[in-house]
Order: structure tokens, then C-alpha cells, then sequence
């Protein structure tokens, strides 16, 4: 018999569970899957547009906290500390003991301190999921500064209260704790397979599905894609930006003579995401991490393209391929323009007629949840 069959486990997740268009969600909803059939009873929390709300392991709402007051602005920037408070006090109810927790970190405080406390006193396993982790990170808003700040203030003081730190990334012994690298994964089951469809005109298509931060670097590929028509450029490119993009990003566009070439199609899921995907040559990953200090990681995003079998572009290193894989091209992370012909020699040297089975298969192995826990409570023991 399996040993987690039957055990519970809390699930503390900072996403919105009913927005498919999200890839958080995406990535969330598989590991909730995952742990489930690994056997465990998840219980986790959530944001809802009033508030934030617990639901068990039947999907069914046990706990549920609405927002003080109404104000879509005020509660954006609220809506954290309100979901930790809500999390805290179904803590310290008698029904809400667990054998494991799994906590998505995003800033260590002393309100994110009482909600460790609480699993702790109740002696529960608690591993913390380090996803965007670096040693190195670069705060560039006052929000990210407040949280840097606070990081290295509470910390040591967190450190008692976590058994395992799962890191999306190479770093090891992070915050003192004993740390297990892990990668982002995906639930195949849920991403579709890719059906192409040629452009009869011969243009190649890229694909950006995102919702864009500076880190991005849309700008390095649209100020790349401006050079390649300046100088000559004869290929018909166009680009698809799924997802919510940045105002700067569509004015560079504009400004840049490629209004006819791009073109912002807003949040889109399921079949209508997949229509994007099918008419798509190539995929646009996050192009500039070193903005916040970052050179390797772990991309969510990465991973769909491989499950989609999308060839695609990005910057940082990941550790489940490296450069010589010949379906994704890393451009290095720096401010220069990317360079569009050496895209198309990329694209043009994709031979291989089965890179969409092969990239899904890539996926199959080196992707899934079920490998990344797995580890997990290797270590747990």
C-alpha cells in the first residue's frame, strides 16, 4: 500500500483557481493532481474575487473569508496579507491538523511566520517551494524592495519552522535549510497536442503567451525584429502576443513601424489558446532575466512549449537541456536586440519532421509532477 495514502496534506497557494487563462493556475491544479494521486488528502487555499476561501480535498468550499471592504485597487495589493490571515485562522481550528504542508514562498514576514507557526505547532512537514529564488535578485519597484527587505529580516527566524526547501533552480542550502532541486513540471493529460497548420502564405508565425513583466524582454525581441526590416529584412514575420502585455511594449511596437506584424490578442485559453499554437512556428520565452539578477531557473512557460512541441527562443539557463538541444535557441541575457536572422537560421535548420512528438516526449520524461515529488519525499523520509 502506497505510505501517503490516506495522509493530509495544506496546500498554502497565492492564485486564482477559477482563471484557466493563468499559467499559475495551470501549474497549481497539476500539482493538486499529483499530490492526489500520490495518495494524499489536499486541502488548500485560494483567492476568489471577494476574498480568499480554503477548499478541501471533495473541491468543496470549508472555509471562506471575503475582503473587508470593496475596492478592486486597495484589495490587489491587500489580498496577500488577507489570504495569509484567512489560511492562519482555519489553522488554528481543530479540524485543520496535517501531516504534510507545501507552501508557494513569495515573502517571508511576520505574518507569513505565524502561518509556519501554526503548522509547526500542529507538527506537520513543512517544505516551502523556492520558485523564483535567487541569491542575486535585483528588486526593481518598491514592492519588490519591501519584500527583499523583509526576506532578509525574517528568514533565519523562518528557517525554524521548514523542513525542506524545494528550489526550482540549482542553489543549494537556501535560507539554512536543507534544499532539494526540483523542476517546474506539467500535467501532459491537460496540454493538448499541437495540430500545425502551414501558413499558405509562407510567413512564420511567432507566438509570446504571457503576462508580461520587464524581465520578459519583449523589448530586446521587438527592437531585433525593427533591425531585421531595416537592414533589408525580406521574410514575413508575425507575431501573436497572447496574454496581458505591458503599455511600454505596445507603444515600442507602434513606434516601431510593426503595428501590421504584431499583434495583442488578450488572455486566451483552452481551444482558443490551442488555435494559436496550432498556426505557430516558433515560441518566445523570457529573454531578460538578468534585469532582476537571474541567470538560471526553471520556466513554467518553457515547459508548455515543449509539451506543445513548439520550437522556441529564451535566455536562461535551465537545467533539464542545455545548448545543444536543437529545438530551443538561448540567446544571452543581456540589453542588445535579439538577432532575427540568427532566429531564422534556427527555424530553417529544424529538419526533423517528428520535433513535435519528440519535444512532447522530452516533456513527458523530464516534466512531470509525479518525478519532481517524488524527490520530495525521498528527502522528507
Amino acid at each position: 500500500m502506497n505510505e501517503l495514502t490516506g495522509k493530509r496534506i495544506f496546500m498554502y497557494m497565492n492564485f486564482f483557481c477559477d482563471d484557466p487563462s493563468i499559467g499559475i493556475t495551470k501549474k497549481i491544479r497539476a500539482q493538486i493532481k499529483t499530490f492526489r494521486n500520490m495518495g494524499l488528502e489536499v486541502t488548500y487555499c485560494a483567492y476568489y474575487s471577494g476574498g480568499a476561501v480554503i477548499i478541501d480535498n471533495n473541491e468543496e468550499v470549508i472555509y471562506r473569508k471575503p475582503f473587508a471592504v470593496k475596492c478592486e485597487k486597495f484589495n490587489r495589493y491587500y489580498r496577500r496579507f488577507h489570504l495569509i490571515n484567512t489560511v492562519t485562522e482555519y489553522l488554528k481550528s481543530d479540524k485543520a491538523g496535517f501531516d504534510y504542508a507545501y507552501l508557494r514562498w513569495h515573502t517571508f514576514d511576520r505574518k507569513f511566520l505565524s502561518m509556519l507557526r501554526e503548522l509547526k505547532n500542529k507538527n506537520t512537514k513543512v517544505v516551502v517551494e523556492a520558485h523564483a529564488y535567487s541569491p542575486d535578485f535585483i528588486p526593481t519597484t518598491l514592492i519588490s524592495r519591501y519584500q527583499l527587505f523583509m526576506d532578509k529580516r525574517y528568514s533565519p527566524k523562518a528557517a525554524r519552522y521548514i523542513d525542506l526547501v524545494a528550489a526550482m533552480n540549482n542553489y543549494t542550502d537556501i535560507w539554512g535549510i536543507k534544499t532539494v532541486n526540483i523542476d517546474n513540471a506539467i500535467d501532459l493529460d491537460d496540454i493538448s497536442e499541437r495540430h500545425y497548420v502551414p501558413n499558405r502564405n509562407k510567413a512564420i508565425r511567432f507566438l509570446s503567451v504571457a503576462i508580461e513583466r520587464n524581465y520578459h524582454g519583449i523589448d530586446r525581441f521587438i527592437n531585433g525584429l525593427k533591425a531585421y526590416y531595416d537592414n533589408g529584412g525580406t521574410e514575413d514575420i508575425r507575431v501573436y502576443f497572447v496574454g496581458k502585455y505591458m503599455d511600454s511594449t505596445k507603444k515600442l511596437v507602434l513606434s516601431s513601424g510593426l503595428r501590421d506584424r504584431c499583434r495583442f490578442v488578450g488572455s486566451k485559453s483552452g481551444e482558443e489558446l490551442d488555435r494559436y499554437y496550432d498556426r505557430a512556428e516558433i515560441g518566445i520565452g523570457a529573454l531578460a532575466h538578468h534585469r532582476i539578477g537571474m541567470y538560471e531557473g526553471s520556466s513554467l512557460k518553457t515547459k508548455e512549449y515543449f509539451a506543445k512541441g513548439l520550437p522556441f527562443i529564451y535566455g536562461w539557463k535551465e537545467p533539464a537541456f542545455d545548448d545543444t538541444y536543437p529545438y530551443a535557441h538561448r540567446f544571452e541575457l543581456c540589453e542588445d536586440p535579439i538577432d532575427i536572422e540568427e532566429v531564422l537560421k534556427f527555424y530553417h535548420g529544424i529538419e526533423d519532421s517528428n520535433y513535435r512528438e519528440e519535444m512532447r516526449e522530452f516533456a513527458r520524461q523530464y516534466y512531470s509532477w509525479d518525478i519532481e515529488f517524488a524527490k520530495l519525499f525521498a528527502e522528507l523520509g
